[in-house]
């Protein structure tokens, strides 16, 4: 199904390349792209919707998506700028739950504790969905283990349980 919508987006935007709608064929391309993990392809989409459609209504998006691709990639310094960007310039968007989970991974993997644990934490109070609010959680549970924060693991654990304690997919993650 991917593949036919990355065709089909393709040949939209070989035939009207200058169409009313060609940004969102190459978002969409893109976006497509994304979920196949095919980061460098979705990048140039994203890329080229910036630059060729300075008016789009995608662009807020594209310059998030583009702080995926990069981290998709193991561009890191790179996807550390590109969302620490992105959050300060949209603080309301949908999006930001999911900023912050990535600036939280990102803090994370240069052992930089509190600032992970700060962007974890906001991911909730942010309208996060529960899968991301699952994903903020047990990723700072891993890093509250790894650096032996004790006390600290069993409030954050506890305050989860409190709210989401009843869910099947809460508990199964809890599992993991």
């Amino acid at each position: 199904e991917i593949e036919r919508l990355q065709d089909d987006f393709g040949y939209w935007l070989d035939t009207f390349p200058d169409g009313a709608f060609a940004d969102s064929a190459l978002y969409w391309k893109g976006m497509a792209a994304l979920y196949q993990g095919d980061f460098a392809t979705a990048l140039a989409c994203f890329d080229r919707v910036e630059t060729d459609f300075p008016g789009s209504v995608y662009l807020t998006e594209v310059r998030f998506r583009r702080g995926v691709c990069h981290f998709g990639m193991g561009d890191h310094p790179e996807a550390l700028a590109l969302f620490t960007a992105w959050v300060a310039a949209n603080p309301a968007h949908p999006l930001r739950p999911e900023g912050e989970a990535f600036l939280g991974d990102l803090a994370a993997m240069d052992a930089r504790v509190d600032e992970a644990m700060a962007h974890y934490a906001r991911v909730e109070p942010l309208g996060g969905s529960e899968q991301l609010i699952d994903h903020a959680t047990f990723e700072g549970a891993d890093l509250l283990v790894a650096n032996r924060r004790w006390k600290e693991l069993r409030a954050w654990l506890e305050s989860y349980l409190q709210t989401h304690g009843s869910r099947q997919e809460a508990a199964e993650a809890g599992l993991q």
